[in-house]
């Protein structure tokens, strides 16, 4: 079964685009999807470069509750 990331959930819920996290954080938006999609773990600076983009907590992104 897939389980949904909290950068997936959060795609969802505001509405943003794959595209517009990878414009502002810099990241290709192959590795936005394999990320939102759990296929691929990001390092400290894609983390940070992509909580920014979308303006939430590093922490509340990415750490498992």
């Amino acid at each position: 079964m897939n389980q949904i990331t909290k950068l997936k959930a959060v795609i969802l819920e505001k509405g943003i685009k794959q595209r517009h996290i990878a414009k502002k954080s810099g990241i290709n938006e192959c590795i936005i999807s394999l990320i939102s999609n759990g296929r691929y773990v990001p390092d400290e600076i894609q983390r940070r470069k992509i909580a920014k983009a979308i303006q939430i907590s590093e922490l509340d992104l990415f750490t498992d509750s």
